[in-house]
């Protein structure tokens, strides 16, 4: 069942990006159990079952089917939490869409307890996307910059992917519709089979980061 669900994943138009964040948000939270962990912009919560925790929090502007524990929020205003009080907080996909991004990210410190962990996963060659509300595309120098300027140090900045895996998402983004379905296959499936020539990084999808509280 797990290889049949495998396979179906090849299937998405979105499975290669998803795929690279899937793993990056596994591989930082792996053997850890949290109190606290707060998704922001959770949206319908998919890495939570890769996360042990007592309390999941979501934030969002909307429900989109996270379930228990959802905070409608805007984080732009603030995060509705207090002082200290998170061991871990999630922002895959949200900091393009953050008006002052700064602001929220001093936000996000404020919250996180000393030695806490912030993931965050965000865009940078991908067409605009929710608009009117996406506002920025950074590089790894702009990331670094921005937390440092937080507050936060161990920073990690890894590129989603290389030229050749950007490119071949890129080919897939707008092939949404059922005719499409052979094709996306088969570019998944291909990709997968060559991902060992993804050695370029200059032309990433993005970037996935970590950083600690100190």
């Amino acid at each position: 069942m797990k290889f049949l669900n495998k396979i179906k994943l090849l299937f998405s138009t979105r499975f290669l990006v998803r795929r690279d964040i899937f793993h990056f948000v596994q591989k930082e939270v792996v053997g850890q159990e949290f109190d606290c962990v707060v998704d922001i912009g959770a949206g319908k919560a998919p890495f939570r079952k890769l996360i042990k925790a007592k309390k999941y929090i979501g934030i969002d502007i909307e429900d989109r089917g996270f379930g228990d524990g959802l905070i409608i929020a805007d984080i732009n205003e603030c995060v509705p939490l207090k002082d200290q009080s998170v061991d871990l907080v999630l922002m895959t996909e949200v900091l393009e869409h953050i008006k002052e991004p700064k602001a929220v990210l001093a936000e996000v410190y404020r919250i996180l307890k000393p030695g806490g962990k912030l993931i965050l996963t965000t865009p940078f060659v991908w067409p605009e996307h929710e608009a009117p509300n996406d506002f920025y595309r950074y590089t790894k120098y702009g990331l670094e910059y921005l937390l440092r300027e937080s507050g936060y140090n161990d920073i990690k900045i890894e590129p989603k992917s290389g030229y050749f895996l950007t490119m071949c998402q890129l080919t897939m983004v707008f092939m949404r519709k059922k005719i499409f379905i052979p094709v996306v296959f088969f570019i998944n499936a291909f990709a997968m089979t060559f991902s060992f020539c993804d050695k370029r990084k200059d032309f990433p999808l993005g970037y996935n980061v970590a950083a600690t509280k100190k």
